[in-house]
């Protein structure tokens, strides 16, 4: 019996990662939508041969970017801020 948390899960009693040609699109689709995945998972979603499941890995990777850049760009507005707090 397996047991899924999250990406990983536990098959006769060892972590193990999914391989993304046994799981179903929509089942891909909503490991990434919780936002767990391992970036060896997104590789090999997309190297998969369903264009769907390529699609679902190019536009988590994009996500991802924009969250990085994002939380790049908050934390030298956050620099800046202190910059000036500390000034009075």
């Amino acid at each position: 019996m397996s047991k899924f948390i999250g990406l990983i899960f536990f098959a006769g009693g060892k972590l193990m990662m999914p391989v993304p040609s046994e799981l179903t699109v929509s089942r891909i689709s909503r490991l990434l939508k919780e936002g767990s995945a391992e970036e060896d998972f997104i590789q090999l979603c997309q190297a998969d041969p369903r264009q769907g499941v390529r699609s679902l890995a190019l536009a988590y990777a994009r996500q991802i970017d924009r969250d990085v850049k994002e939380q790049a760009r908050l934390e030298k507005l956050f620099e800046h801020e202190q910059e000036v707090w500390n000034r009075g």
